[in-house]
């Protein structure tokens, strides 16, 4: 009878392992309370004891869990949060049993020593689960809201091959003498599984850093447009109150003019030349997003003296997110390169540069019937290092060198090309991009 309660005791054990990861650790609802589905459990398991062999009991410890918290269950939609924890605690579980096999020598082994042995050490690892539990409820680490399902059906297929390897390793640890053939067949599944979830995380994990870094440079467009949106607002603003006044400096031109001081009349109009010259834009590409993105690299290299020449459409007939990898990163690069030639140079070497090429950045777009063709020429130091057809940046830390290689990558995805030249002081990206991508 003894040795029937233990079993019971076990079951229970494992099913408040499960309890508690799915109620404390994800945060799952439950129907009804803990109590009834306690002394369910505890029902259940005296009745295995009884009338089932070893094998059912051990399917028991593994499916009644997910039984009894899965019909308690508030949202059916977290049956696969219930999966992954019951294959997470059935690990543990199995872990425990080869540890029970560790202590109790193949001449003493009886069902009561081994129950008992087993109750043991289940005990640990349920104040392990209950004190990480409480650790994360006292955080309020909330868990819920990410969307794990996915990532817990890839690790439950790790935990399934890890606990079919457990499993063999047990059978054969008692000596149950199983077929070569047979194990040799639970090895080559189990360690699929465990290849397959390997290779399925690191897909994931370059999907995600694909998704992020486009997020990232989503970010960085949608503030460069407001930047340049507000900009462009303002001098919008000082247009129309400049047009207002018109007719007031027309007046005053006017007299000046029939007062014939011509002297006079020059200065008004130089000073009304200036004020035409700062209510023009400063950057007006034709496409808004191009003129953000060289406004933003302006911004950020305010010494580089840079030229554009050419008109864009408005629609490019290329995605917002690919157009900014693209000429974000070459651009931005053009005026880094620039920007570090600059400040190696004295103010007299600068006098002397400018002579030879009056600005540091030079871009020109042009459109014909067939290509979409961009040309960036900047001054720099020494140039790009390229190792098997593949650009390595110079830039120190984590983050660098993925601009150049996403640019690439949505060329590659446009048929478009990149060729590059460098005469040993300019340094020339051309851009070729098919108008059949409009």
């Amino acid at each position: 009878m003894n040795n029937h309660f233990l079993g019971a005791l076990i079951l229970l054990v494992i099913y408040l392992d499960v309890y508690l990861l799915v109620t404390c650790i994800f945060k799952l609802k439950m129907k009804y309370k803990l109590y009834p589905s306690i002394i369910l459990v505890l029902v259940v398991g005296i009745l295995s004891e009884f009338f089932l062999n070893d094998s059912l009991q051990d399917l028991i410890e593994i499916v009644l869990p997910v039984l009894v918290i899965g019909f308690n269950l508030y949202n059916k939609k977290d049956l696969t949060k219930l999966i992954f924890a019951t294959v997470l605690v059935t690990m543990l579980d199995s872990l425990v049993s080869i540890l029970n096999y560790l202590f109790i020598p193949e001449s003493k082994i009886s069902i009561y020593n081994y129950d008992a042995t087993k109750f043991i050490l289940e005990i640990p690892v349920f104040l392990l689960i209950l004190v990480i539990s409480l650790i994360v409820y006292k955080k309020k680490f909330d868990f819920s809201k990410y969307k794990l399902d996915k990532y817990i059906l890839v690790y439950s297929f790790a935990g399934l091959s890890i606990i079919a390897n457990i499993s063999v390793f047990s059978l054969y640890f008692l000596n149950l003498n199983m077929s070569l053939d047979r194990i040799v067949v639970v090895l080559l599944i189990s360690t699929s599984l465990a290849v397959l979830t390997l290779v399925l995380l690191v897909f994931n994990l370059v999907k995600n850093d694909r998704l992020e870094y486009e997020i990232e440079l989503s970010n960085k467009v949608i503030a460069n447009q407001i930047e340049y949106f507000k900009v462009m607002e303002e001098k919008d603003s000082q247009t129309k109150a400049f047009r207002h006044d018109i007719r007031k400096h027309l007046f005053c031109m006017r007299h000046l003019s029939e007062n014939k001081e011509y002297e006079e009349l020059a200065k008004y109009i130089d000073a009304m030349c200036e004020n035409v010259t700062e209510l023009s834009p400063e950057i007006n590409t034709g496409n808004s997003l191009m003129s953000s993105i060289l406004s933003e690299c302006i911004r950020q290299c305010p010494k580089v003296n840079a030229r554009w020449e050419g008109h864009l459409p408005s629609d490019m007939g290329i995605s917002n997110i690919d157009l900014c990898t693209i000429f974000y990163n070459l651009v931005l690069n053009a005026f880094e390169a620039a920007n570090k030639k600059l400040e190696t140079m004295t103010s007299e070497e600068r006098q002397e540069d400018r002579a030879k090429l009056d600005c540091d950045v030079y871009i020109e777009m042009s459109m014909t019937n067939v290509n979409k063709i961009l040309t960036i020429k900047n001054k720099r130091i020494s140039p790009p290092v390229k190792i098997r057809n593949r650009y390595i940046t110079s830039k120190q830390g984590e983050g660098h060198g993925y601009g150049l290689k996403n640019a690439m990558n949505v060329l590659d995805k446009l048929d478009g090309s990149l060729i590059t030249s460098d005469d040993g002081y300019i340094y020339t990206t051309e851009i070729i991009i098919p108008n059949h991508n409009s």
